[in-house]
């Protein structure tokens, strides 16, 4: 008999809960650091800031999110569209190239033997659909994603294959196949944390089909089921278990034996020690401290994993000198009711499904795009190091500052409010690495915005209520903003008049309260549990 009816391996929050606890909780506020902000009297030039809201939020997130460290390659092309054509009906996905290129060296070394300029396919005949389209989801998101329908399959459908740890199983092979070492570790945790014993039984003869001697993904149903199963189990299910899986049983067996253990007293359960025992890293990688679970997505939530094989070009800037921008229809309709009606028959010429964006910025159009993909800010190496520039330098638009002002613009021109959401949290994290704010992003934000309650405009004269000295607003007398003036004298009356703080965004806030002053939800969208914090992409050589 089974251990447990339901679920005998701990799910994932019951083995990382010790873990867990020692985390801290985003959206919670740790103890306050005094302020070392100079004080608007003050006639210097401002210093930068040692403590900040920036520094707040980031003790409350988990900035060592894995992802912080993947080398990431959309900013370099997103023009050039690989076809994947899985099985023997040949059933197209869409993928940038750079996204191949940058997750798979199997996949990458099938893109320099067999794409040409006239033929941009590649043969995946071998594959099924589903687990091609959750392989590529993993690629672009960096996490196991599975549909609805599949997560509710039961363990004993006819198919074991065809539920979610049959999933994870062919996803473990897949990233075998084509040299994805992550990919195998995700699928191995997934398999910890959401399958039962049965279900790896089942599924043991098609493990020990493709997989070689000596390979994790055996070790782990060795190790599972010799924990997990007694004598009863073992003879209820022997008709499920090959040769060569009975062999490797037996030869633990002995080897508990000469060790003296007693496998339902001393043997840790499988999930201890997951990542020395099953994971493979880098050299020098840091070990796993918690296993990556799995996302399950809904009909309406699954984006690009409901939509491979449709392509939208984006064509940005003017003649001569444009930029063609790939993405999937699915990603670009579901993210902006903008785009979602220029998709429309009646707007989108089904021969070359192209939308033209004149007036737009090729680096914030390919910011939006990444966000699209991955649900949060992305920035290079070269953007995040000239955040220090020249005051009244045109180099002030190419730092990240100019290039979330444009991307907050987008978010408000394509009807995209999580987007300018995530605009303003990466201004709070990063306001602690400037003295002030560059003074040009003053009149570009003035001229995109209409009204003086926009979110970015507040947050700009908050900032600068504090921020900016004498010296600084007569040295700038000339870019400023008359409209940003006006605004920033009647935010200091109304401190006058109330008796306020000059300060309007104290150190101490927490998400609560800067999602309550600055984001924009609409009825459905519930208010943020915790801040969105950019991240620092890492551009890989091809």
């Amino acid at each position: 008999m089974l251990l447990d009816s339901v679920r005998d391996v701990p799910s994932e929050e019951e083995l990382n809960g010790e873990w867990m606890d020692q985390a801290p909780n985003p959206g919670t506020c740790p103890p306050k650091i005094p302020c070392a902000r100079r004080h608007p009297h003050d006639n210097g030039e401002p210093q930068s800031p040692t403590a900040t809201i920036a520094a707040s939020k980031r003790a409350s997130q988990e900035l060592e999110d894995p992802r912080h460290h993947k080398k990431h390659r959309l900013f370099n092309s997103l023009g050039d569209i690989i076809s994947l054509r899985i099985g023997p009906k040949r059933v197209p996905f869409s993928v940038h190239r750079d996204v191949l290129l940058s997750s798979s060296p199997g996949l990458a070394e099938m893109c320099n033997l067999f794409v040409s300029p006239d033929d941009r396919t590649i043969l995946l005949l071998s594959q099924c659909p589903d687990t091609v389209q959750a392989l590529c989801y993993w690629m672009y998101h960096d996490e196991i994603c599975i549909s609805h329908t599949i997560s509710q399959r039961p363990g004993n459908h006819l198919d074991p294959l065809e539920t979610a740890p049959g999933l994870f199983v062919k996803l473990y092979i897949a990233g075998d196949k084509y040299s994805m070492p992550r990919l195998r570790n995700d699928a191995i945790d997934a398999l910890l944390s959401h399958s039962q014993t049965i279900d790896l039984v089942r599924l043991s003869t098609y493990v020990y089909t493709n997989m070689k001697v000596g390979s994790n993904l055996r070790k782990l149903l060795v190790r599972v089921v010799s924990y997990k199963f007694d004598a009863e189990d073992l003879h209820e299910h022997r008709h499920l278990i090959c040769a060569e899986f009975m062999f490797d049983l037996a030869k633990a067996a002995f080897v508990d034996r000469d060790q003296g253990f007693n496998r339902f007293r001393d043997r840790m359960p499988p999930q201890e020690g997951f990542c020395v025992a099953f994971h493979v890293h880098e050299r020098g990688a840091e070990r796993c401290e918690m296993m990556k679970g799995r996302k399950v997505k809904s009909k309406q939530g699954l984006k690009l994993l409901s939509g491979l094989d449709e392509i939208i070009s984006l064509v940005v800037g003017n003649e001569p000198q444009t930029t063609t921008l790939s993405i999937h229809k699915s990603v670009l309709c579901e993210t902006s009711p903008f785009f979602k009606a220029a998709c429309k028959p009646e707007w989108l010429k089904s021969e070359d499904k192209v939308i033209r964006l004149p007036e737009d910025n090729v680096d914030a159009i390919l910011a939006m795009i990444y966000w699209m993909y991955q649900d949060r800010i992305g920035f290079t190496d070269k953007q995040e190091a000239s955040y220090r520039f020249e005051i009244l330098s045109e180099s002030e638009m190419d730092s990240i500052w100019g290039l979330w002002s444009r991307l907050y613009i987008i978010g408000d021109k394509y009807g995209i409010p999580r987007l300018r959401n995530h605009v303003i949290d990466a201004m709070f994290h990063y306001r602690d690495k400037v003295g002030q704010l560059p003074s040009l992003l003053i009149p570009y934000v003035y001229q995109h915005t209409a009204s003086s309650d926009d979110p970015l405009r507040r947050l700009l004269v908050a900032f600068m209520k504090v921020d900016l000295t004498e010296a600084y607003l007569v040295k700038n007398e000339k870019v400023l903003s008359s409209e940003f003036l006006f605004e920033l004298t009647m935010a200091f009356v109304k401190s006058y008049r109330n008796g306020d703080s000059y300060d309007d965004v104290p150190d101490d806030w927490g998400c609560d309260e800067i999602c309550e002053s600055f984001h924009i939800h609409d009825d459905e969208t519930r208010i943020c549990e915790s801040l969105h914090l950019p991240v620092l992409l890492k551009e890989a050589k091809n």
